[in-house]
This record gives C-alpha cells, sequence and structure tokens, in this order.
C-alpha cells in the first residue's frame, strides 16, 4: 500500500458470492440448510419471461427446496468470508494511518435468485437479482444518511470524483450522488435477442418457448413503479402484446416486488407512459452485428470448455 501522504486507489474484487460455489471451510457451518424455511418467497404473478427463466435455471416450481436451502446456506456463508476480507481492508487502513481519509465503497455487479419460484442466477429484473448493495464511507465529507433515491452503478465515478474534487469528464454517465439531483428514471437492459442467444451464453444453455432464441429483456424504474418488457426477440422487436410480456411493479407499495400489476385497469396510465419511456430508450440502443456476437459467445465457450479440460478454470 501507498506511503501515507500520497494518493492510491485500491480496487479489491471478490469473485464470491457466485459460481462455483466453494465455502472456505471455516465459513461453512456459520449459516445452514436448516435455517432458511421450505417454502422461500418469490413473485406471485410471474411472467412467461420469469417462468421460463425458472425452468431453464432450476427446475421452475417444482425444484426440489432443499437444493434452495442449501443455496441460501452456501451464499451467505460466502457473504460471511466477503464480510471477513473486508475486515482485514479495513484494519490495513488503520494500521498505514490512511483510514480516516480513504473513500471507501462496498457495492456489486447483480445480485442472485437463490431458489425463489424454483429459479437461479441473475438475469431477471427481480428485487433479489436487479438490487444491489451500495456503502460509502467518507470519514469528514459524508454525514451519516440512508438514502432511498434511485441509484445505478453508473453513478460511482461521477461520485468518487466529486469526493476526491475532481472535475468529472463530460463523457461520464451517471450522476454525482452527493451533489446532482436524483433522476427520473433509470434503465437496465440484459440480453441480445438474437435467433442463437441463450440465458446462459457461456454455457450455450436456455432456449426461450418453441426453442426460440433468448429474448433481450429492458426494465426502467422511477421512485415509484418498476416495468419491464420483451424488446427484442430472434432479431426482431416482440410481435404483440403477448410477446412483450409486460411487468408493472408498485415498489413502494410492494417492497418485496412479488405482484404483477401490468393488467390492472386503474394503473394502465402507468403502463403506457412507462412503456413509452422504456421502448424509446430500447430504440436508441447501438446494435452490433449479431453474427460477430455470436462467433464470439461460441468462442468464450470454447474457451470455457479448454479451461475445464485442462482444469484450469471452472464455469
Amino acid at each position: 500500500m501507498a506511503q501515507a501522504r500520497e494518493p492510491f486507489l485500491v480496487r479489491a474484487s471478490f469473485l464470491q458470492p457466485h459460481t462455483p460455489v466453494i465455502v472456505p471451510h471455516a465459513y461453512g457451518q456459520v449459516h445452514r440448510p436448516e435455517d432458511f424455511p421450505d417454502v422461500l418467497p418469490g413473485s406471485r404473478t410471474l411472467s412467461r419471461f420469469e417462468r421460463r427463466f425458472a425452468e431453464v435455471s432450476g427446475g421452475g416450481p417444482d425444484a426440489d427446496p432443499a437444493v434452495a436451502r442449501q443455496a441460501h446456506a452456501s451464499y451467505h456463508n460466502l457473504v460471511s468470508w466477503v464480510d471477513a476480507q473486508l475486515a482485514i481492508l479495513m484494519n490495513a487502513l488503520r494500521a498505514k494511518g490512511v483510514a480516516d481519509r480513504t473513500v471507501v465503497v462496498l457495492t456489486s455487479d447483480h445480485g442472485a435468485h437463490l431458489g425463489e419460484n424454483g429459479a437461479y442466477g441473475k438475469h431477471t429484473f427481480a428485487r433479489g437479482s436487479h438490487r444491489v448493495p451500495l456503502i460509502i464511507s467518507a470519514p469528514g465529507r459524508l454525514a451519516h444518511q440512508t438514502r432511498t433515491d434511485l441509484a445505478q452503478s453508473l453513478d460511482l465515478a461521477r461520485t468518487l470524483f466529486g469526493l476526491c474534487g475532481i472535475e468529472a469528464p463530460e463523457s461520464f454517465d451517471g450522476r454525482d450522488l452527493f451533489n446532482d439531483p436524483a433522476p427520473a428514471e433509470i434503465f437496465s437492459t440484459i440480453g441480445f435477442g438474437a435467433p442463437w442467444s441463450r440465458a446462459f451464453p457461456n454455457q450455450q444453455h436456455g432456449t426461450y418457448e418453441d426453442d426460440r432464441g433468448w429474448p433481450r429483456r429492458s426494465c426502467v424504474r422511477t421512485d415509484r413503479y418498476r416495468l419491464d418488457a420483451t424488446v427484442r426477440i430472434d432479431g426482431h422487436p416482440p410481435r404483440d402484446a403477448e410477446e412483450e410480456d409486460l411487468v408493472l411493479i408498485d415498489h413502494v407499495a410492494d417492497p418485496d416486488e412479488t405482484v404483477n400489476l401490468a393488467d390492472d385497469p386503474k394503473l394502465a396510465y402507468v403502463v403506457q407512459d412507462m412503456r413509452a419511456l422504456l421502448m424509446k430508450n430500447a430504440a436508441d440502443v447501438v446494435e452490433v452485428d449479431d453474427d460477430l456476437l455470436k462467433d464470439l459467445a461460441l468462442k468464450a465457450l470454447e474457451r470455457q470448455r479448454e479451461l475445464r479440460r485442462t482444469g484450469r478454470g471452472a464455469l
């Protein structure tokens, strides 16, 4: 680590909690499968997309609940291990005498389904998959506060520049969380939506209904609602409302995001306005040639297979 008065940047990235699920022995019994319920919370009104994702990722509603309990125990044990690693980093900052002037950010790139509705993995906009922790410590610069306004990972660059007193380049997306107003909405997108697309492209596993390519889904969130929809499938926009497969969540009234309100006539105006925002955002994307993406995906898959054959890596 740098000397006490030198500026420094440390990025500490932990794969876990993630697959392959390898829990260090000392943390293997912090949480046990029996600590978790047989019936895990999940969406009560699943979209077609969510049902199909559960089928290809974990077997759907008929999946073994014992597997889900083990998944939750392993996940929480890995989080306990990450907590211990964070303690090592914080103790090192204190030992160097720089803890009181160092900005520390704890966050993640995604969450995970852990058996809810029989699903595993990250590829939906459900709360457990889409929401991530964001904890920022800046001694002497930030007062203790808990925020609920809209934030996204794109905000980190401008926020860190602001905390360090550096002017952020105009090319940076996002906002400074402590100096800029909250946006009216934020967007997310996942998937290619090509005929060759799969739910798990690094394994070439998971086709959509009727053996079609896995769709591209997009999401828009406001301070009250979340709306997501299929915006591309087999290389084209969805053919009709059934294929678009809208999901509307009121995450103020339903913080666990379990009830799809897209067909509620009282909220038709919300669906209309948010769908217009979502489709405009989806239309603004820059598409990359599908054949090129397919070639890259197949090369990545072959690379993964080679690593497994040689014992030098794992999915």
